[in-house]
């Protein structure tokens, strides 16, 4: 099928400063993505068909992660720009040439850490990650105070969930403090514990910005012991956004 290309590309410094190869990898994503920008990663084919072996593929792969958004699974990626480089933003149910996108962007969204309502404003099409509520196509946002009742309280069971996923924040987390996931999950037990002894509850940003300045305060200083994981049982968090596939 025709697709749009961006010329001006080629004068973007994150583009012009990707190699060769990477710069093919990129344009090999956005011509066999979807129509939504989804790409599912088959490492054998794939390396097979731009002439590289599979463990090169996953790594000029996980090179250009900036260009894209990984699945939850990691098994698909997304691509963040794809849909504003082909004219398809924003959405719009009413416009049949959209119906398709919107339709694959409802059979993924699910698999990713991103809230996709931010391609189609007040539309309600998708679900509402986080504490953002959509009835039919109305967008309500409740008060965090309205919703700060107690660690059985629905919003809290949902940030507290949130937290502990494997978002890009908890890998991106784990990569810069250099520690394992299980020794995140560990922490943050710890410090949700002392959360909900306080009745200080939080929303999902506010508790990654509250967790960060006490992993630094209590951890880092040395008030708790480093937690010791057997890392050949556990392995290091390998996959921090990038695709270990």
């Amino acid at each position: 099928m025709a697709r749009f290309t961006v010329p001006v590309k080629w004068n973007d410094e994150w583009f012009s400063n990707l190699k060769p190869i990477e710069k093919l990898i990129f344009l090999y994503l956005t011509d066999r993505c979807d129509n939504a920008g989804f790409f599912e990663i088959n490492k054998r084919i794939d390396s097979f068909l731009i002439g590289i072996s599979q463990d090169e593929f996953v790594g000029y792969l996980n090179a250009i992660k900036k260009c894209y958004i990984a699945s939850r699974d990691l098994k698909k990626v997304w691509l963040k720009n794809y849909l504003k480089h082909q004219r398809n933003l924003p959405l719009n149910p009413e416009n049949n040439a959209h119906k398709q996108i919107i339709l694959i962007i409802q059979s993924n969204e699910n698999n990713f850490e991103y809230d996709f309502n931010i391609l189609a404003p007040n539309k309600g099409l998708f679900r509402a990650p986080g504490n953002v509520m959509y009835i039919g196509n109305v967008k309500e946002e409740k008060s965090i105070i309205e919703k700060k009742e107690g660690k059985n309280d629905v919003f809290w069971v949902n940030e507290r969930k949130a937290f502990f996923d494997s978002s890009e924040w908890v890998y991106k987390f784990c990569s810069d403090k250099k520690i394992t996931l299980p020794e995140f999950k560990k922490y943050g037990k710890i410090f949700i514990d002392d959360l909900e002894l306080k009745e200080d509850f939080k929303d999902l940003k506010e508790m990654r910005r509250h967790f960060t300045n006490w992993y630094n305060k209590n951890i880092l200083n040395g008030h708790y012991e480093k937690i010791e994981i057997d890392s050949k049982k556990n392995g290091l968090p390998h996959n921090l956004k990038t695709l270990n596939l």
